[in-house]
């Protein structure tokens, strides 16, 4: 399995895209939603259906994912929601899970 993970730096605080729990207002029925906390930490995953971009927030707090069809389509995201310079790095093959491996080790 392929993984890349990156910590934001404090000057990405302000992020263009903030993710929440719950229906969006204008849905029939919407109940409350929550914010999720900013993201401090990014990580990509290869799995069977695509890649995934997760992101995780203060004390490897979970702060949202998103599904891509290519590697390419999840590091775009990534600087869209972030801005350019996000500097990954790849997943040591002998971690295990990629993502305890950036709980336990990066947050």
């Amino acid at each position: 399995m392929e993984a890349y993970y990156a910590q934001l730096l404090p000057s990405d605080a302000d992020l263009k895209v903030r993710h929440y729990v719950g229906d969006p207002p204008s849905a029939e029925g919407a109940g409350q939603r929550v914010l999720m906390p900013k993201a401090v930490a990014l990580v990509i995953v290869s799995w069977p259906e695509g890649w995934f971009l997760y992101r995780y927030g203060p004390r490897a707090s979970f702060a949202g994912d998103t599904w891509h069809q290519t590697l390419d389509h999840a590091y775009e995201q990534a600087e869209y929601e972030c801005g350019t310079g996000i500097e990954w790095m790849q997943v040591p093959d002998d971690a295990g899970d990629p993502i305890e491996f950036v709980r336990k080790s990066v947050l």
